[in-house]
């Protein structure tokens, strides 16, 4: 008897410390418990063609919301476009309308609204309304409010009106969800939204390739958010199989489809300028060299071995998008007499070139005074180094070796990755992503990298700034 009551002791101390760690609710009492509610897209005024998604943006993020902070039952987003079609027009302004909603839903509320374009941001008008048989037409919570354009994009402006929602609608929140919901989201939430709206603007347009690549890119920002997840295995089960478009009525068509997908992707692919270095730079200690009194000339040097290189991968989703594209195309059977050429991932994200890094030495008004550029390559170009990792962290492109301008190219496999180090470790180098290379390394310099000042330019204070002429190029100075 002793062990039991002791047993049970332990069990409730767990249960308590668990509670405690992070078990607690959001809101007092049972968070409204026993209610249900379907979240329409608000209706867009004003709003341009390039934010056709904010509406489903806006709905998303009162979808995640009122679920989080509630107890309240919100139909997922695909169960209710799902239902939702079987609905003749959508538009709900009258008891009927609310009513046809409510049964079809199986919801006893609904909440729709508008989303409007303003000179300084965006308005917002939301009610919940009762759809249930002993409430249709029924407002039980409503919101009217603005907000800039910094606000809707961190969604401040949302999360306010799902605060006072929350309310009107009976849950008692905490002080901490109220704080939460006072502020802006979390970087990774509110681009993960933003992917997940464009990709649903995407897949009602039709437009296969955005669809994917979005979906992708929110299930990459935010893996917790359920539904980016689920639509982008959908999405990718669909593809790889290669039954896309294969309900075309002939071969010639559905051939026709691939090579439309495929096109669209390159587009798609080469049009996003993703990252593809990064260079930073810290305590250059610029000092005074030799003076050429001939020429009227001061030599100043700094170290070039405080400049560092660092390639950045691929985005992962971009790599599931041309991934999945090219299995769906093998999968279909066809492209042996098809010919279709296979989504090539350095070709369509434009991973081959060179771009000049610069050294600047300014004056103390920020005047340039004299500068020297470096020629950094990339790819398969000269003074190169690898762009890109795949999911299994092996190299997706032929990797690069740096030789004092002279580029070699090794065969390698998949997984493994053999260099005759031996035969050249002084100069040679691989740079993969993620792994910061000095520059100094590779420029012939005994004191460092130089300048040639004349004495007219030379003032008290000169300081030096590192830049790239490829916008895909981000320069950091620590």
């Amino acid at each position: 008897m002793k062990k039991l009551v002791a047993v049970i002791v332990v069990l409730a101390i767990v249960s308590l410390f668990s509670c405690a760690s992070g078990g607690t609710a959001p809101y007092i009492g049972d968070g409204n418990k026993g209610m249900s509610l379907a979240v329409l897209v608000p209706n867009p005024n004003g709003l341009p063609t390039e934010q056709n998604y904010l509406p489903t943006m806006v709905q998303g993020v009162l979808v995640g919301d009122i679920s989080k902070y509630s107890a309240i039952r919100v139909l997922d987003r695909q169960t209710l476009e799902k239902t939702l079609k079987e609905t003749e027009s959508g538009i709900y302004k009258n008891e009927a309308d609310y009513g046809q909603l409510g049964q079809i839903a199986n919801v006893d509320y609904a909440l729709m609204g508008n989303i409007t374009k303003t000179g300084l941001g965006y308005a917002m008008q939301i009610q919940v309304v009762g759809t249930g048989k002993n409430n249709i037409g029924v407002t039980k919570a409503s919101y009217s409010g603005s907000c800039t354009v910094e606000e809707l994009d961190n969604f401040t402006g949302i999360r306010k009106a799902s605060l006072e929602l929350l309310t009107q609608m009976g849950v008692v929140l905490t002080s901490s969800a109220k704080q939460e919901l006072s502020g802006a989201a979390m970087t990774n939430q509110v681009n993960a939204q933003i992917s997940l709206a464009q990709g649903i603007a995407a897949q009602r347009s039709g437009n296969i390739v955005e669809m994917m690549a979005r979906f992708y890119e929110a299930n990459s920002y935010d893996p917790s958010l359920v539904e980016a997840t689920t639509r982008a295995n959908a999405v990718s089960s669909t593809i790889r199989t290669g039954s896309l478009g294969q309900n075309f009525r002939n071969d010639l068509a559905w051939r026709d489809e691939w090579k439309k997908i495929l096109d669209d992707a390159s587009n798609y692919l080469f049009s996003k300028g993703f990252v593809i270095a990064e260079v930073s730079y810290k305590n250059l200690g610029l000092k005074t060299g030799r003076a050429d009194y001939q020429n009227g000339t001061m030599e100043f040097t700094y170290n070039p071995y405080n400049i560092w290189i660092k390639p950045m991968p691929f985005p992962r989703a971009y790599i599931k998008l041309v991934d999945d594209l090219n299995k769906g195309l093998r999968a279909t059977g066809r492209n042996r007499d098809w010919q279709l050429e296979p989504l090539n991932i350095r070709r369509v994200l434009s991973c081959e070139g060179s771009f000049d890094l610069s050294v600047i030495l300014k004056d103390g008004n920020g005047k340039e005074i004299s500068s020297e550029s470096f020629e950094i390559g990339y790819g398969t170009k000269t003074l190169g180094f690898v762009v890109g990792f795949g999911a299994e962290h092996t190299p997706i492109i032929t990797p690069v070796l740096i030789h004092y301008g002279n580029m070699f190219n090794f065969p390698f496999s998949e997984y493994l990755l053999i260099f005759p180090w031996f035969l050249m470790e002084e100069y040679t180098r691989l740079v993969l992503p993620g792994e910061k290379l000095s520059i100094g390394r590779y420029i012939k310099y005994d004191d460092g990298g130089t300048f040639r000042v004349s004495a007219s330019n030379i003032t008290d204070q000169m300081s030096i700034e590192v830049t790239a002429n490829d916008n895909r190029v981000r320069v950091i100075q620590e």
